[in-house]
């Protein structure tokens, strides 16, 4: 009888905090459980399904790690009706990596770039190696999942997230 009566007293404590109180702190839990994915992910150079990103050809390294630019870019939050997980870096570069694309020059014959890393025509590697290409195709290197549905490692991090943030929330309001 006595645990009845305080669950009875926890959920009058949520309620009176709002609908929206346990529930934002919930998808505050999941939303930071999906950014620990995508950096999960670029820690392991994996898509969101597990699949390994298709490894580089021009330089060392792991793909989209040079600089952590992108990795550090990813922000989670909760909203009213679920999570958002986004980047602030440009959403050309983003949707590149994300999907794929073969980019060609627009105003010359050949695209010119630095490849960091890269060992250059007489051997050396360096940071300042020129390369020279007609078109590169970027392979897709998914960093998050793009058809609505969370992939089942996702979706288990994101629930057992959301109710730990449960049982805490229920913990303070004793």
């Amino acid at each position: 009888m006595a645990q009845l009566q305080e669950l009875r007293k926890q959920l009058q404590r949520a309620a009176s905090a709002g609908p929206d109180g346990l529930k934002h702190h919930m998808l505050s839990a999941a939303a930071q459980a999906a950014l620990t994915q995508v950096q999960m992910g670029f820690r392991t150079s994996t898509a969101p399904d597990g699949t390994p990103w298709p490894p580089l050809k021009v330089r060392v390294g792991k793909p989209l790690r040079d600089t952590g630019r992108l990795g550090n870019s990813f922000s989670a939050r909760a909203t009213a009706t679920g999570i958002e997980v986004g980047t602030n870096v440009d959403d050309k570069i983003v949707v590149t990596h994300q999907e794929g694309r073969t980019i060609r020059p627009v105003n010359a014959k050949r695209l010119r770039f630095q490849v960091p890393g890269a060992i250059g025509k007489r051997g050396r590697r360096g940071p300042g190696t020129w390369a020279f290409a007609k078109e590169v195709t970027v392979p897709a290197r998914p960093m998050v999942p793009t058809n609505g549905e969370l992939p089942p490692k996702w979706m288990d991090a994101c629930n057992a997230a959301a109710d730990r943030a449960k049982r805490n929330y229920f913990k303070k309001t004793k």
